[in-house]
């Protein structure tokens, strides 16, 4: 058909050579919008407009057009998360032989965890994206592949990018909870295989979206209840992002308990206290306890990598945990660099 104008402004931040791409016939190569809404939340925060998966975005003049390499290099990969996948594509992209070990059956680490979840399902798309480039870049995919410090001796490469990712840290003993009807998990396992007809109650003191992107795959077919010491539960969350997960979670019969914390467990009820008053309440028949505190850095091949004085570039999670599009942003400058 026709049109005299075609508003796609999202979808220019994410690739703006979309129009070049299409002209071309090489839709495949679009990288989507997936509706992650950080360019809005930053500007509706008066911050530079950014991209969650499309690190160039605002940062072309500092970064200056992505080169060739001058001498094509053999380049590891360690982990498929965001940081890794960025990377590998970039490496590779610029001319250097790669190589991608993922730990898992699975690329993506915990962007493909929180694609699972109703309200992050567009992420998949792009997942789907980066396969078919490191298929297209020829970048070999090693999957099911844990490295180990005693492999690193039968690594031949010039270099080696670390992004071995992070895991749920290890919430703190909750009185009574060993004796308790309740079951403890993580937001990783509710995401994995969610649970139906319980009640479960999710201590969100991570941040971010991983407890909430729990709470919204279980959400359908379980009783919620999230509890946080914040004044309000995702507080980390930006408003464009909070406002349609309050009103999903909130219609969908989830119940909110800001300014509180878990204190202990008695039987399958948990006991909670108000962070200004001391007031204690319960929790009753609870079935599932998800006491999320964050995550902890994964990177025990660090030192030993460093011992082997290779070129290193340590990125995403297992530098540090941070935000998706910090991720993607490390694993592109680490694939520029190399």
């Amino acid at each position: 058909g026709e049109a005299d104008m075609v508003g796609m402004t999202r979808a220019h931040i994410a690739d703006p050579d979309i129009v070049k791409k299409v002209k071309e016939n090489r839709l495949d190569d679009i990288r989507p919008c997936v509706g992650a809404n950080l360019c809005i939340s930053n500007a509706t925060e008066a911050k530079t407009v950014r991209c969650m998966h499309n690190p160039e975005a605002a940062r072309e003049l500092d970064w200056g057009p992505q080169t060739a390499a001058g001498k094509a290099k053999r380049v590891a990969v360690i982990g498929g998360g965001p940081a890794g996948l960025e990377a590998a594509r970039v490496a590779a992209e610029r001319g250097h032989q790669v190589v991608l070990y993922e730990a898992g059956a699975e690329l993506g680490g915990q962007f493909r965890l929180w694609a699972k979840a109703p309200q992050t399902k567009e992420f998949a798309r792009s997942l789907d994206w980066f396969e078919r480039q490191l298929t297209k870049l020829q970048v070999q995919v090693r999957r099911n592949t844990a490295v180990a410090p005693g492999d690193l001796a039968d690594l031949e490469f010039d270099n080696v990018i670390l992004a071995t990712g992070s895991t749920p840290a290890a919430p703190p003993a909750l009185p009574g909870l060993e004796d308790a009807n309740i079951q403890a998990s993580s937001p990783w396992e509710i995401l994995e295989q969610p649970p139906s007809g319980q009640h479960i109650l999710i201590v969100d003191e991570g941040g971010g979206r991983a407890g909430l992107s729990a709470a919204d795959m279980a959400l359908e077919n379980n009783r919620i209840t999230v509890v946080s010491t914040d004044f309000t539960v995702g507080e980390m969350v930006n408003p464009n992002i909070r406002t349609p997960l309050y009103k999903r979670f909130l219609s969908g019969g989830a119940v909110f308990r800001p300014c509180e914390e878990v204190v202990r467990a008695e039987g399958s009820t948990i006991v909670t206290r108000n962070i200004y008053s001391a007031k204690e309440q319960k929790v009753e028949d609870v079935d599932v306890l998800v006491n999320w505190r964050g995550n902890q850095v994964v990177n025990e091949l660090a030192e030993a990598l460093e011992a082997r004085d290779l070129p290193l570039k340590v990125i995403g999670d297992c530098r540090a945990p941070r935000h998706l599009h910090t991720a993607f942003a490390e694993g592109a400058l680490a694939g520029r660099s190399v």
